[in-house]
């Protein structure tokens, strides 16, 4: 552990500093603080835009689950002379074998 008497944050010794990092210029730590504003506002905006996604994403969800289920039965429909509706296989059979009918003469 480090002893707060043994650190004195006023007078750095810079014999552990980098030599680039021992130049006092202004110009380093400007351009340091530029970069890292820049990166700071990067983050900020790939969040807001993660939370655009997710709100977008959501939405999507909710929308999908609220549309009717997909099955054989979702397109009914009642052809002339049926007595019940009829699903869109059951439909084509009746199309087919009406064909089938008209095409040996049969109608």
């Amino acid at each position: 552990m480090f002893n707060k008497e043994d650190v004195n944050l006023t007078d750095p010794d810079l014999t552990a500093v980098p030599a680039w990092l021992q130049d006092k210029s202004a110009s380093l730590w400007l351009d340091n603080a530029t970069a890292h504003d820049a990166i700071c506002k990067t983050f900020e905006n790939i969040l807001n835009r993660l939370r655009e996604d997710e709100k977008l994403i959501t939405s999507v969800i909710q929308t999908i689950n609220t549309m009717p289920k997909i099955d054989e039965n979702l397109y009914m429909y009642k052809p002339p002379g049926e007595e019940e509706h009829l699903n869109i296989g059951k439909n084509l059979e009746l199309i087919y074998k009406t064909l089938e009918e008209l095409k040996d003469g049969g109608v």
